[in-house]
């Protein structure tokens, strides 16, 4: 009798900028100049990068840059993409949940995004708020902004 094995499961990993850019090329900036994946901040010592990784590939990342929110403090969530064979498995949400704990000692709590529309049951679905009317991006399409609140870990004393 032949065992299939459970197909392998990415490495989720805090990354540079440069080893997501293809992805971000691919799902968000198809039909564009390959710069326009990189974005301002990219390489700010704030910055958080994280990637989901297959082998030699990035199949699901995420950046957050530190850029405020109205007058507050907060992190933008920028570039988040996932490779088509991999969205509705869970890759995306085990991506925020990673930053969210790599970010756990920041004080910094909100977090904010320009969501594209069809993106944003998903964000819904971790918690996130529609705080916007739809938008349009002239280079992405529609849009709604949306923020989080993170709460603080019981033991992180903030």
């Amino acid at each position: 009798m032949m065992t299939l094995m459970p197909p392998p499961s990415p490495l989720l990993q805090r990354v540079t900028a440069d080893r997501i850019i293809d992805l971000r090329y691919t799902v968000l900036r198809a039909g564009f100049p390959r710069e326009t994946a990189h974005f301002d901040g990219d390489d700010a010592d704030t910055t958080l990068h994280v990637a989901a990784v297959l082998g030699d590939h990035v199949v699901g990342c995420a950046t957050y840059m530190r850029q405020p929110y109205l007058d507050e403090p907060a992190y933008r969530l920028r570039g988040m993409a996932t490779d088509p064979t991999w969205r509705g498995t869970g890759l995306g949400r085990k991506l925020l949940d990673l930053t969210d704990t790599l970010m756990q000692s920041d004080p910094i709590r909100l977090r904010w995004c320009n969501a594209r529309v069809p993106a944003v049951g998903f964000y819904l679905k971790q918690g996130w708020l529609v705080v916007s009317d739809e938008f349009d991006i002239p280079t992405a399409g529609p849009h709604h902004r949306m923020i989080r609140r993170v709460p603080p870990r019981a033991d992180s004393g903030w």
